[in-house]
């Protein structure tokens, strides 16, 4: 009867414990190959180009155009096989007023946006994307678009995570494109679960940059990768200054939960593809 109440102690108590076990690793001491299994995700995040034309709306002289043509570069990460790619609405969407620089500083223009179209770039060439969801500016930006099926591109090869699985100290890296410098890879933690009390962001310090947006947040588990986020923003001190060591990131699952619940374009197996495993 003792050894009977005595297992029946350790099963309850190694349930308990492994049920508080953290699924992420707080270290890459884990992962075999780590160089190597990095080195798969960098060809995922492709390079972005959005032309966005604008018109004037006040009168300009016969000999001057009244469309004015914009271009934003960044970086998007293909995935679900290279059919999608995922990144950021600031990354691919223009803001509404068109500003430019004068010699008495930034003045906005009468406009209107007339066009906006976002392309990938492959082999040199440009390649027109097709827009399947493109959020409203907010904390929950996402832009998600289908890549032409006769292109075939480097896809992010690890498996969507659970960033609700998150913990303070977790080892992640991120792959960005710092400075439009080139791809980059770095390493850190997660050092806070929320921003600013936003339940869909977290903050990472691992030095984030401007050109990071949109690029993936990967942390470990079993020795694996998996997809927690993409990089968000950097923060800034009072006087405009980069705080180079903490940045923040989008959650995933966040990312899925505005796909599922607004995609109204997404298939269901689109959508299936953001279910968060458990």
């Amino acid at each position: 009867m003792r050894k009977i109440l005595l297992m029946a102690f350790i099963l309850v108590f190694l349930g308990g414990f492994l049920a508080r076990a953290e699924p992420y690793d707080n270290n890459n001491s884990l992962i075999p190959d780590l160089g190597s299994k990095l080195e798969k995700i960098i060809p995922a995040l492709a390079r972005i180009r959005t032309k966005t034309v604008f018109e004037q709306t006040e009168d300009v002289p016969p000999n001057v155009s009244k469309k004015i043509i914009r271009i934003l570069d960044g970086r998007g990460l293909a995935i679900n096989e290279g059919r999608l790619l995922l990144t950021l609405t600031h990354v691919v969407k223009h803001p509404p007023s068109l500003q430019v620089m004068t010699p008495f500083g930034p003045t906005i223009i009468p406009a209107k946006k007339i066009s906006e179209e976002t392309f990938i770039m492959v082999g040199g060439r440009e390649y027109k994307l097709d827009p399947l969801y493109v959020s409203a500016d907010g904390i929950v930006e996402v832009a998600l678009f289908e890549i032409p099926p006769f292109l075939k591109v480097p896809f992010f090869p690890y498996s969507i995570g659970n960033s609700n699985k998150l913990s303070l100290g977790n080892f992640i890296y991120i792959v960005g494109d710092p400075a439009s410098s080139g791809v980059n890879v770095r390493e850190g933690i997660v050092s806070s679960l929320t921003a600013s009390e936003n339940q869909d962001t977290a903050r990472i310090s691992n030095g984030i940059y401007p050109g990071d947006s949109g690029g993936p947040v990967v942390a470990i588990k079993d020795g694996e990768f998996e997809l927690v986020g993409l990089a968000q923003y950097v923060l800034m001190d009072p006087f405009g200054r980069y705080l180079s060591r903490i940045g923040g990131m989008l959650k995933i699952n966040a990312i899925g939960r505005e796909i599922m619940d607004k995609c109204a374009k997404c298939s269901d197996e689109i959508k299936r593809f953001f279910i968060p495993p458990k």
